[in-house]
């Protein structure tokens, strides 16, 4: 049995420091722990509801649209436009926003809503 380095005494330079095994165990559970902050971050970040249907963020729904997000939220507000709220972050139907983006083009090349239509 060999007794520790005594002070001023040095290893040997191509002697590593700590074993190969329980280096690579290190880089296991580092490994592993990683994933699982992945996984925690994941849970924390809200997405579309999961039920099988397209959703829009409001950026997108935005985009689509031809307005502003501040303009979406004044819909959903105001209950103009149907979402669904997800943590912080609202939610737009596939089909609510593609309805609310033909109603938007009509009215654009028509100078009046859809609904009023009727009423000559």
């Amino acid at each position: 049995m060999t007794s520790p380095p005594t002070r001023g005494t040095r290893r040997p330079r191509n002697a590593p420091s700590v074993r190969a095994a329980s280096l690579e165990q290190a880089r296991q559970v580092l490994q592993q722990d990683r994933a699982e902050a992945a996984a925690r971050r994941a849970e924390r970040i809200p997405g579309a509801p999961p039920d099988g249907q397209v959703w829009f963020s409001v950026a997108e729904t935005a985009v689509l649209i031809g307005v502003s997000r501040s303009r979406i939220g004044q819909w959903v507000q105001a209950g103009r436009l149907p979402a669904t709220r997800r943590r912080r972050l609202w939610w737009i139907r596939r089909q609510d926003a593609e309805v609310a983006a033909n109603a938007r083009r009509f009215r654009q090349a028509w100078g009046r809503d859809p609904v009023d239509l009727g009423r000559g």
